[in-house]
């Protein structure tokens, strides 16, 4: 996997520079277009994810060419070291390298 890759596909939180530079730690992997991050008082991390849209429905958008969706939306809670999906199937389209879905949470 290419750096580019890994960084769009990973979510890195820096820790302190020291003498020879920051280090990174991966804290999720595998997200699916991540996209916007909440955090909550009691420390866990929420990211949405737009996800890949899918081939459930294709159809022809008039500006971005042939659009397919499908229910690969999801929202991450990472959590004491744990890593799990709390919402999942909701409806992403894509069209080319776009994803068109969930860009952001917010927790009240």
């Amino acid at each position: 996997m290419v750096p580019a890759v890994l960084l769009v596909a990973s979510l890195f939180i820096a820790a302190p520079v020291i003498a020879n530079g920051p280090t990174w730690e991966t804290v999720a992997e595998g997200l699916n277009n991540p996209r916007g991050v909440a955090i909550v008082p009691n420390g866990a991390v929420y990211v949405a994810e737009a996800g890949a849209g899918g081939d459930e429905v294709c159809f022809e958008h008039p500006a971005l060419g042939e659009a397919c969706a499908g229910h690969t939306v999801a929202v991450t809670r990472l959590w004491r070291g744990a890593q799990s999906q709390v919402l999942t199937g909701l409806v992403s389209i894509s069209a080319g390298r776009e994803a068109l879905g969930a860009s952001d949470v917010s927790l009240r």
